[in-house]
């Protein structure tokens, strides 16, 4: 069982050795927090940095979102903008009646500042923690961590957050409600297609493409849009695959021809003929098949523009 959750919009961290900077902060923040609510007689709390990175992450999620008694959300801009955070929330809030109910074992905390006119409600909700402090609402949490000039005014900000855990943690249901993985952000940026028969690949392709801040799901054809087809064979070929869809060919290396003559480009294909290396190799796949589908998509123009584009000339100049 864990007091609490700690949620933020963390970059991506592939193997066990590597440590984004904005996690090595939220890591920081959690051995402290831990340490204080430890002392005040309650179980310590979770973060991703628990269990092995592209591990069962539904399972990893579910468990832990299922025995975390508080949700403590880092909220910064990259929060909001990256649906990983987001479907966190999402799970956890689903364990109660209504999000009123959930509210309460719900602790935002302003980790990274934003304009105050964005996402007001949710910055005046983050802001209460710190109430009183000046240094939290000009600088954020994480900046206070950082910076020996705000030792104290850091240290008193996570006292608080802690006794705010324990009194959430000592008030939450028994036996815990559980939870339920919110498997997709509602409109997903990138889809992935498994042709191989092999979900476990299709799942750690969506947990990297999420972590890289695409909201993905996976889906059961390739369609429009930005997306990833997985093949591991000639028989997936009978499928005819979207002229804006990127492939990768996993554990062959002798299909980019045949794929080539169905009509797919050289640019859009990426081969990892050693499954060992894939994890290292996910990110630049997907982010050259958004870049690539990106150059492709329609333009559209917004509702009553002119559809004619200007020309520098003059107002004489009639020639286009």
């Amino acid at each position: 069982m864990y007091s609490y959750y700690l949620s933020y919009g963390h970059a991506p961290r592939l193997r066990h050795e590597d440590r984004p900077d904005i996690d090595h902060w939220a890591g920081i923040l959690h051995t402290a927090l831990t340490t204080e609510v430890a002392a005040l007689g309650v179980p310590g709390g979770y973060y991703d940095d628990l269990s092995a990175p592209l591990d069962d992450w539904r399972g990893s999620l579910k468990r832990a979102l299922s025995v975390s008694d508080v949700f403590v959300a880092l909220y910064s801009p990259g929060y909001f903008a990256k649906a990983w955070p987001l479907r966190e929330m999402a799970s956890f809030v689903g364990r109660f009646e209504n999000p009123q109910a959930a509210a309460r074992f719900v602790l935002p905390v302003l980790w990274v500042p934003w304009p105050r006119w964005e996402r007001a409600e949710e910055r005046e909700a983050a802001l209460r923690l710190g109430a009183g402090v000046s240094a939290y609402a000009s600088e954020g949490l994480q900046a206070m961590a950082r910076l020996s000039m705000f030792r104290e005014s850091y240290r008193a900000v996570v006292r608080r957050l802690a006794d705010r855990i324990v009194a959430a943690s000592r008030a939450a249901p028994r036996p815990a409600p559980e939870a339920v993985v919110v498997d997709s952000a509602p409109d997903p940026v990138f889809t992935v297609t498994d042709l191989t028969g092999n979900i476990a690949t299709a799942e750690l392709v969506v947990n990297v493409a999420e972590r890289l801040g695409y909201p993905a799901r996976i889906t059961d054809r390739p369609g429009p849009g930005a997306g990833l087809v997985l093949v591991a064979d000639g028989s997936a070929l009978d499928t005819p695959l979207p002229e804006s869809t990127s492939v990768l060919v996993v554990g062959a290396g002798t299909l980019t021809d045949r794929l080539m003559a169905a009509g797919v480009a050289r640019r859009r294909i990426a081969v990892v003929t050693d499954p060992a290396r894939l994890a290292d190799r996910l990110p630049s796949i997907i982010d050259s098949a958004c870049h690539a589908h990106r150059r492709s998509a329609p333009v559209f123009l917004p509702k009553g523009a002119d559809s004619a584009l200007p020309v520098i000339g003059g107002e004489d100049r009639n020639d286009r």
